[in-house]
């Protein structure tokens, strides 16, 4: 690794010194970096290339997940671009360094949205929340963001500026290399900006929970919301003390009575999401687990008896994210999911332990590396974020 004086020489060449900033807490990297235009992230690029750096994007560092240090860190923050939003088009291409609330609420008085809804920090970016495939609830009905993003602008390993996609919805040509940088966590190029496929703002919403004595009875309320014929904007299962059921429809009171004739009286009703619940960091540990539709049950009766555990689902889709205490857990979890033909992730752990990010191999591990040695053929980006050699 370049010593702090030499690279800070190195950094000057390129930006001024207000854009540079020393070692911050949070953030694995000698320097964080603030530059204001693309041409100063090519230049960024080409510079570690040519002294062998190492580089990690980032928006504000809310999301930012490694035991790795790297040289520098490359915030988008200060990116001087606007959003452009087509209303009657309904799509927006949005700077990566925008703040994920900031930009939703300009959506808002447009009466549209992105439909995504993870978890987010005040200060937590576009760039961040695509780079991470983060998702919440909304994931039932409308999938990840690789179902909403048409187009992306990227830096790339050569420090040239690439697009790939197009600002439409309907677009059927050449290769769709948008996703490969979804859930990337900027091992593969900087994100300078995001188009995205909007949906309307429903003008009311119904949020119904309902509390349930066992895991059976919690899944088929779960099954049985999913099928109703309204608007289901998301059905979640929670268990801390006990199995719970949170349907989210987007619709007005007159759903309420299709919803109580259909699955329960006993609903507790609300007019505001329960996104909230998206992650539940009670424990230490935090995963996310994605297992085949007909095994989550299985999986579910096999963790469920856990001490201090917190779990939350969407069954639907057949993922978990799981947060506990005690690392002999995520070992039993582990052996859990893996026979269940599912995949996991460690998303959090203690500093003082570093089991790695996928404890059970994910498909297709190895077409990620080749892409990874195509797209970074100098190995600036992130090395190491994803797994050895990713």
């Amino acid at each position: 690794m370049t010593s702090p004086e030499k690279l800070e020489n190195v950094l000057l060449s390129v930006l001024n010194s207000e854009e540079i900033q020393s070692a911050t807490s949070g953030i694995p990297a000698q320097f964080t970096v603030y530059p204001e235009s693309s041409k100063q992230m090519c230049e960024l690029v080409k510079l570690a290339v040519a002294d062998g750096l190492t580089l990690i994007p980032m928006g504000s560092g809310s999301r930012i997940n490694s035991a790795g240090e790297f040289d520098i860190a490359i915030s988008t923050s200060k990116l001087n671009e606007q959003m452009e939003h087509s209303p009657a088009d309904m799509v927006a291409t949005i700077p990566t360094g925008t703040a994920f609330d900031a930009a939703q609420s300009a959506l808002r008085k447009h009466h549209q949205r992105i439909a995504l809804d993870p978890p987010v920090k005040d200060s937590s970016t576009i760039g961040g929340i695509v780079s991470t495939n983060d998702w919440g609830p909304l994931r039932h009905r409308y999938g990840t963001a690789k179902n909403s993003i048409l187009a992306t602008t990227i830096v790339n390993g050569d420090g040239k500026i690439v697009k790939a996609g197009a600002k439409v919805v309907k677009n059927v040509s050449g290769y769709d290399l948008n996703k490969l940088y979804i859930g990337a966590r900027g091992s593969l190029g900087i994100l300078l900006d995001v188009t995205f496929r909007l949906h309307p703002l429903p003008e009311q919403i119904q949020v119904g929970t309902i509390r349930c004595d066992s895991l059976d009875e919690a899944l088929l309320a779960a099954s049985t919301c999913s099928r109703l014929p309204l608007n289901v904007e998301s059905v979640e299962l929670t268990k801390s003390s006990d199995w719970e059921v949170t349907v989210t429809i987007a619709g007005n009171s007159e759903t309420i009575k299709i919803v109580e004739e259909s699955v329960a009286e006993n609903v507790s009703w609300s007019g505001e999401s329960g996104k909230s619940t998206a992650k539940q960091k009670v424990g230490i540990y935090y995963i996310n687990a994605s297992l085949p539709r007909s095994q989550l049950k299985l999986f579910l009766k096999s963790v469920s008896y856990f001490d201090s555990l917190s779990l939350w689902s969407l069954p639907n889709v057949g993922v978990c994210r799981l947060s506990f205490e005690d690392a002999v857990q995520l070992t039993r979890i582990s052996a859990s999911v893996e026979s269940s033909g599912g995949f996991m992730e460690v998303e959090q752990q203690p500093a003082n332990f570093h089991f790695p990010r996928w404890l059970i191999t994910p498909p297709g591990l190895e077409w990620m590396r080749r892409i990874k040695s195509v797209l970074d053929p100098h190995e600036i980006f992130a090395p190491g974020i994803l797994g050895e050699d990713l």
